[in-house]
C-alpha cells in the first residue's frame, strides 16, 4: 500500500512540474482590450471656435480615453449637416441654433445635449461703399440656411428696415474669400458670415463691419445612439468636456491645428477675437467649463426656431425646450468637477 500511494504522489509531482516548465516557455498573453465605440461626428470644416475643438480630439488621446473611436464628416455650414445626421448618418453634429432649429422642424430624431459656445455673425460691405446703416442695404448674399441669414435680417429689422425687401443671394464662406480677397465685385452690398473668414476680411482691412449678431451654438445627439449606446454617448459628453478645457488651457497649439488643416488664409489673432465672446475660453479649471443654457440662451434659440418658421412657412414653430436634454451634461460636469487629471491628456500626431 505504502509502494502504491508513493507511486501515485511521485507521478502527481512529475504532472505538475511538466505544466509548469511547459507553461513557463510559453509566453503568457495580455487580455485583449475592449474595442472602442464608434462615434460619427459631423462639424464645420471653416467656423471657429467650433473647429479647434473637433482639432483636439484629433491631435490627442481624449477620444481614446473615453472608449470612442471617432469618424467625423465636415461641411462648409451648418445646414449641409441636417440631411446628414435625418438620414442617420450621423451620431452627433455640431452646429448653430438656426440650422438646428431646421432639423428639428422637419422631425429630425435628435436632442441637444448642451451649449456649444457662442459666436458672432456679421455683416460688411466694401471699404468704399456708401452704405452706413442695415436699413440701406438692398441685397445681401451669405450662407442661406445659416445663423447669419437671420442675423443679417434682424439687424435690418432693428434699423428700420424691411428684410422682405431685400434681395438674398446665396455665397459660400469659401466663394466670399475668392471675391473679397481678390479685391473683385461683390454680387451684393453687403455680405454676411461667420468666423473665422467674417472677422479675417475686416481684420486685414478688406471690408467694413457694419453690423454683429450673437448666435447660440450647441451640440446635437441623435435619439438611436443615445437609445442604443447609453454608455458611449456619456462617454462623448465626457470627451466634450475634456476637449473645451484643453483647448482654453492651450489656445495657440489649437488654433494652430485649426488654421493649417483648415488651410484658410488668417492670422492666429483672428480665432482669438472669434472666440473671444465664448467665455469656456478663459477656463481655470474644467469645472469652469459651462455648456448649459441660461434664459438669454433659451430666447435665442426659439427666435432661431421662428425665424426657420417664417422662411418655410411651416405654420408653429417648434418650441427649442422640447428639445433640449442635457442630463448626460450635468453628470459629466458632477463626476469631473469632483475628479479630473488633465495630465492625462496627451497629445498624438
Amino acid at each position: 500500500m505504502g509502494r502504491i500511494l508513493l507511486l501515485a504522489l511521485t507521478l502527481t509531482l512529475g504532472v505538475f512540474l511538466f505544466a509548469a516548465c511547459e507553461n513557463a516557455g510559453t509566453p503568457q498573453q495580455e487580455p485583449t482590450a475592449p474595442q472602442p465605440d464608434k462615434i460619427r461626428i459631423g462639424w464645420q470644416t471653416q467656423w471657429a471656435t467650433q473647429g479647434q475643438l473637433v482639432k483636439v480630439w484629433q491631435h490627442t488621446n481624449i477620444m481614446k480615453m473615453n472608449g470612442l473611436e471617432a469618424e467625423y464628416s465636415g461641411v462648409d455650414y451648418g445646414p449641409k449637416l441636417n440631411p446628414l445626421a435625418i438620414a442617420g448618418d450621423l451620431d452627433v453634429f455640431l452646429t448653430a441654433d438656426q440650422p438646428a432649429a431646421a432639423a428639428f422642424t422637419v422631425g429630425a430624431r435628435c436632442k441637444v445635449v448642451g451649449r456649444l459656445m457662442y459666436n458672432n455673425t456679421k455683416v460688411y460691405v466694401p471699404l468704399d461703399s456708401p452704405i452706413q446703416s442695415m436699413s440701406q442695404v438692398k441685397s445681401a448674399a451669405g450662407p442661406t440656411g445659416a445663423a447669419a441669414e437671420r442675423i443679417t435680417a434682424k439687424g435690418v429689422t432693428a434699423d428700420g428696415g424691411d428684410p422682405l425687401a431685400i434681395d438674398w443671394i446665396t455665397l459660400g464662406m469659401a466663394e466670399q474669400g475668392a471675391i473679397i480677397l481678390q479685391g473683385k465685385d461683390w454680387p451684393a452690398d453687403a455680405i454676411y458670415g461667420f468666423d473665422a473668414a467674417a472677422s479675417n476680411f475686416i481684420y486685414k482691412g478688406h471690408a467694413r463691419e457694419l453690423y454683429v449678431g450673437h448666435v447660440v451654438s450647441v451640440v446635437v445627439m441623435c435619439n438611436d445612439f443615445m437609445e442604443n449606446n447609453p454608455d458611449a454617448a456619456y462617454r462623448f459628453v465626457k470627451a466634450f468636456y475634456q476637449g473645451w478645457y484643453w483647448y482654453a488651457t492651450h489656445q495657440q497649439q489649437a488654433n494652430s491645428w485649426f488654421k493649417d488643416e483648415s488651410r484658410l488664409p488668417f492670422d492666429l489673432e483672428v480665432l482669438d477675437i472669434a472666440a473671444s465672446v465664448e467665455p469656456n475660453i478663459k477656463a481655470q479649471s474644467i469645472r469652469d467649463i459651462r455648456p448649459f443654457f441660461n434664459e438669454d440662451d433659451l430666447q435665442v434659440m426659439q427666435e432661431a426656431s421662428d425665424f426657420v418658421c417664417l422662411r418655410k412657412k411651416c405654420g408653429t414653430p417648434v418650441v427649442m425646450t422640447d428639445f433640449i436634454d442635457l442630463s448626460l451634461m450635468e453628470r459629466a460636469h458632477a463626476e469631473l468637477s469632483a475628479s479630473y487629471d488633465p495630465e492625462l491628456v496627451k497629445v498624438t500626431n
